[in-house]
């Protein structure tokens, strides 16, 4: 079993100095993300707006957000065993969708630990009641769209908008 907190960029960034950092998503085939992974992905945006809103419940705001696809959000999370271990895990929501940051197998560390507090974190993450929030986005693809992810008392709305298909006055309410 694995408690969590959130910690600082500086806290993550020091331990993991030199190494090579992957990103796991959230739908890999891996057995102990399975579990989130089928959770999360079975109705796309509207299970991103609701994972979103499970990790303010869970760690207040993020330590990174934005207002474009590329990195949405960004937590940095300790996970520390019964024993005193601990690992760093630093879930996202990138232009892929949700995924985790942490050390690959490219580096002499057991990457075993990692992948536990991962099933640890996502089995918290459906049980967890999401946070009613509404944030505004744009993505960065080619065909531009603005996008609205809101949850209120546990469902998730989700709206798009192309570009072109609106006026520069309502743009900036997505910046």
């Amino acid at each position: 079993m694995y408690t969590f907190e959130k910690v600082d960029f500086e806290e993550v960034a020091r331990a993991s100095k030199g190494m090579h950092i992957t990103s796991v998503e959230l739908f890999d085939s891996k057995e102990y993300i399975n579990e989130i992974g089928k959770y999360i992905n079975s109705k796309g945006d509207h299970h991103f707006a609701l994972l979103f809103g499970k990790y303010q419940a869970l760690f207040g705001a993020p330590n990174h957000i934005s207002k474009d696809n590329d990195y949405l959000y960004i937590y940095c999370l300790k996970a520390t065993a019964k024993d005193g271990s601990f690992v760093y895990l630093c879930p996202y929501h990138g232009d892929r969708g949700a995924a985790v940051l942490m050390p690959s197998e490219l580096n002499d560390v057991d990457t075993k630990p990692y992948y536990v507090a991962l099933g640890v974190l996502a089995a918290l993450l459906i049980k967890t009641q999401p946070l009613d929030y509404k944030w505004k986005f744009h993505t960065r693809w080619k065909s531009k769209k603005f996008m609205t992810y809101e949850v209120i008392c546990g469902e998730a709305f989700v709206s798009s908008i192309y570009a072109n298909k609106i006026s520069e006055e309502e743009k900036k309410g997505y910046y």
